[in-house]
């Protein structure tokens, strides 16, 4: 243990109080006694224990500051990652937009067409009505007398779903329609049939049906150009 009363002496002997002398000596004394070394040692150790709190302290720290710049890279990258998903998506939604319009385009383009073919059609079958009065749909007898023209064919649709045809052999002005047909004898035999020659009005009209039957003028002209089959003069049909 070390003395500390040899290091006091100068302070002892300039001290002019006996009381401050004796304070200080009582001092010396303590210092150098066991308990004061065991204080000083434990405020030591106290120290060295705070020195060593201080060091983890600082490397918590240190960790704590890594941790937070890994989480801020952490979530610059996935800020990133996001970035580039919201700029994909964009660009697919402009693409989709890109696919719809060019789709409409696509289907108003093909609707004119198709439009445009109906037109077509129906001007060639105008055409064909003005040019040789074939009227392609179904009419009754008033109307019928009105473009009907000897040597038509003309088909009748019978309400069955079956279909009858008959020659116009001519017409009068109280609005008969003289036609030639084939049917079968009234007897109903197999194979029995003649060449009968009524009114048009009495054809329409059948028993057990709710009305007469409509008709249409059909030369099957369609036909008879694809055969290349002319057709011949009426006056030369003997």
């Amino acid at each position: 243990m070390v003395q500390l009363i040899p290091l006091a002496t100068p302070f002892i002997a300039v001290a002019g109080n006996q009381n401050v002398q004796l304070q200080i000596q009582a001092i010396i004394q303590w210092l150098n006694s066991e308990s004061a070394h065991v204080t000083i040692s434990r405020i030591k150790d106290m120290c060295s224990i705070l020195t060593g709190l201080k060091t983890m302290i600082d490397q918590f720290h240190c960790r704590e500051a890594e941790v937070i710049r890994d989480l801020v890279e952490k979530q610059k990258v996935q800020q990133d990652n996001l970035n580039k998903f919201t700029e994909i998506i964009e660009g697919q939604q402009t693409a989709l937009i890109f696919m719809q319009r060019f789709m409409m385009l696509i289907f108003t383009c093909m609707l004119f067409i198709i439009m445009a073919l109906m037109l077509g059609v129906q001007w060639r079958v105008c055409q064909n009505v003005v040019n040789t009065g074939q009227i392609w749909v179904h009419l009754a007898l008033t109307e019928i007398y009105k473009v009907v023209v000897p040597g038509d064919l003309i088909e009748v649709q019978r309400s069955c779903g079956l279909k009858h045809s008959v020659i116009c052999e001519c017409t009068t002005d109280q609005g008969v329609i003289w036609c030639y047909h084939v049917s079968p004898n009234s007897n109903k035999a197999k194979f029995n049939v003649f060449v009968k020659y009524h009114p048009l009005s009495d054809i329409l009209e059948r028993e057990g049906a709710n009305g007469p039957d409509l008709c249409r003028v059909n030369n099957q002209e369609r036909q008879a150009n694809r055969k290349r089959v002319t057709a011949r003069p009426l006056d030369q049909v003997g």
